[in-house]
């Protein structure tokens, strides 16, 4: 199938507009520079715009860029400024270059940060108060004098220029790549040819930038109109692919949601009939046989264990339902602690005795390493989530070697671990533990909503600790918990 990346119209246009600029260049220099960096100017203070009038939609990557093109345009308002002919500065072409060089670093830097980002939730005024104080800074650099040369009169660019251009040129590169890898699922097909389209002008920009000898040469020329196609290419895609229609983006944020919660109520569906099917059979076998021999035929024991059994489900079932509902109030803000001062080596041996049966049962050895320590913390929730990770390992790793510690670090945290001498975890699992509705062996009918590790760290890092896991393939696992 084509890809109309632009209409005709726009073909034309910039056509048009490559060949005036080149044309004005001829006859005066100065004026085309002018030109271009206005244009770009206006992209970049345009984009910022447009991104951060829609900061409220989930925008990640181009939240990023949006901010970034604002604040890379600041610099230029000085580059434009400073550039030879202006009299603005009397600081020399050296100065221009310098601004020229922070904002391409400032650039390249970012966007491969921001394919980190596309499918994180970022504060946009926390964003925006970074890279406003990372120009700030970059800007006072070069007017302090202390900045490296970058280019001589009559010899052109200095090595440190040079340098400076093929690590951003690298960089850019590598955002390219990332942008691929991790980005170019949320784009429509058309802002993701257009997103590579400027990644790789911008690179012909920054080679061009290392051949010229003088701020007017032909090479100069060739390199900003280059410029001006790589952002406009970056315009389309972020104003019109990307933010012409957001609520493109809302509705894929909804069906994303919607598919989650269709995902989850068919998986809370089968784990909340998990407990209760068997329950109901023994009830009902439990029923036959009372109505067959009478209640005087029936044995104690066999009493006894139809209520273990009971019971058993009971609490299963109790736990399915403590952990739908501690998502819920993690996701409404209602998660609440209720700290008190508590001995965890005591806390720690209470739950391994409560969960005694289940570790004789899978026919487990554990091993405690615990000194007295005491800490500011809620006990429910931290037996929660120790309960959680143990319970996992006897479900994952049975008839292995466990331990259980208690210790301080260098630092003075309180160290909690767990580990196991089981199968592992993979690396890709590794991180995925701790999302929702994941588990650490997703192929093995275990059971389970794949909330546990995910509550747990929530609980954690509600104490202001964090929790992790350190694990490889027929390793074992470890879980630590810094508190």
């Amino acid at each position: 199938m084509k890809l109309n990346v632009l209409s005709m119209g726009e073909y034309l246009f910039l056509l048009v507009l490559v060949a005036t600029l080149a044309t004005i260049s001829r006859f005066n220099y100065l004026l085309f520079h002018s030109l271009i960096e206005i244009v770009i100017l206006s992209i970049g203070f345009l984009t910022f715009a447009f991104t951060w009038h829609l900061r409220r939609f989930e925008l990640g990557y181009l939240l990023i860029v949006g901010i970034l093109l604002g604040c890379g345009s600041f610099i230029n308002v000085f580059h434009l400024l400073a550039y030879k002919g202006m009299g603005v500065f009397s600081h020399g072409e050296d100065f221009a270059t310098e601004l020229w060089i922070i904002s391409r670093y400032q650039l390249a830097f970012y966007l491969v940060i921001a394919s980190f980002y596309q499918h994180i939730t970022l504060d946009p005024r926390i964003l925006l108060s970074g890279m406003i104080t990372t120009t700030i800074l970059l800007l006072a650099w070069v007017f302090s004098g202390t900045f490296p040369n970058c280019f001589i009169e009559g010899m052109g660019p200095t090595p440190f220029k040079v340098m400076s251009e093929y690590i951003i040129s690298f960089f850019l590169l590598l955002s390219m790549v990332l942008f691929w890898r991790n980005c170019r699922s949320s784009f429509s097909p058309q802002a993701t040819t257009l997103i590579l389209i400027f990644f790789v002008f911008s690179l012909l920009t920054e080679l061009i930038f290392t051949s010229y000898l003088g701020v007017y040469d032909l090479l100069n020329m060739t390199g900003h109109i280059f410029l001006v196609i790589a952002s406009y290419m970056l315009y389309k895609a972020i104003v019109e692919a990307g933010l012409k229609n957001p609520f493109d983006l809302l509705f894929k944020n909804l069906n994303d949601a919607v598919k989650s919660r269709d995902e989850f109520i068919s998986l809370a569906s089968h784990e909340l009939k998990t407990p209760l099917t068997p329950l109901k059979l023994q009830l009902q076998m439990f029923q036959r046989e009372l109505q067959k021999k009478g209640s005087n035929e029936i044995s104690q024991e066999r009493i006894n264990k139809l209520i273990q059994s009971t019971d058993f489900q009971l609490d299963r079932l109790n736990q399915l339902i403590d952990g739908m509902l501690d998502v819920s109030r993690l996701s409404s803000g209602h998660f609440e602690l209720f700290r008190k001062k508590v001995d965890l080596s005591q806390l720690i041996r209470d739950i391994v005795l409560k969960h005694g049966p289940q570790i004789n049962a899978v026919n487990s050895r554990l091993e405690l390493k615990l000194l007295p320590l005491e800490a500011e913390v809620d006990a429910m929730r931290i037996e929660q989530v120790i309960s959680n990770i143990l319970l996992n390992a006897l479900k994952y790793a049975p008839e292995s070697t466990m331990e259980i510690g208690l210790d301080k670090t260098s630092e003075e945290q309180i160290k909690i671990w767990i580990s196991d001498t089981g199968p592992g975890i993979t690396k890709e699992y590794k991180e995925r533990i701790f999302d929702r509705f994941e588990r650490a062996a997703p192929n093995l009918s275990t059971g389970g909503l794949g909330l546990g590790l995910y509550i747990s760290r929530q609980i954690i890092e509600s104490h202001g600790g964090t929790l992790c896991v350190e694990s490889e393939v027929s390793k074992g696992a470890k879980f630590i918990i810094l508190l």
